[in-house]
């Protein structure tokens, strides 16, 4: 991700004859501490990334989706220039039909074999 930060501090500062001031010692350190907490930060979210695609790969995740397997076909009949889809899987389907719809939907109940 990104890290934005905004001050009323000039980043820079300059003195009279043009040379760039240094960065006083509690800037410095609070510049310094700043780092390590965003290292730290960066170290963390790898770890908790790691973490998470180690869970998600079990098969006790809650957030992967679980597999199955779907049969799926998608031919043109020459005869009336009509497509048919055919999808086959051992979970039921949900089909949704719509306004303005041409297809004609027909259910089979799921055979164990």
């Amino acid at each position: 991700g990104w890290l934005t930060g905004l001050t009323t501090e000039p980043v820079h500062r300059e003195g009279g004859s043009g040379e760039e001031l240094k960065l006083s010692q509690e800037m410095q350190s609070k510049i310094s501490s700043l780092r390590n907490e965003l290292e730290q930060l960066q170290i963390k979210v790898l770890q908790e990334r790691d973490k998470y695609q180690q869970s998600s790969q079990s098969s006790t995740a809650v957030s992967s989706v679980p597999a199955f397997s779907v049969n799926d076909k998608f031919t043109l009949n020459k005869d009336d220039a009509s497509y048919s889809l055919i999808l086959e899987s051992d979970v039921p389907l949900d089909l949704l039909d719509v306004d303005k719809n041409s297809a004609v939907v027909s259910f089979s109940s799921c055979d164990s074999e």
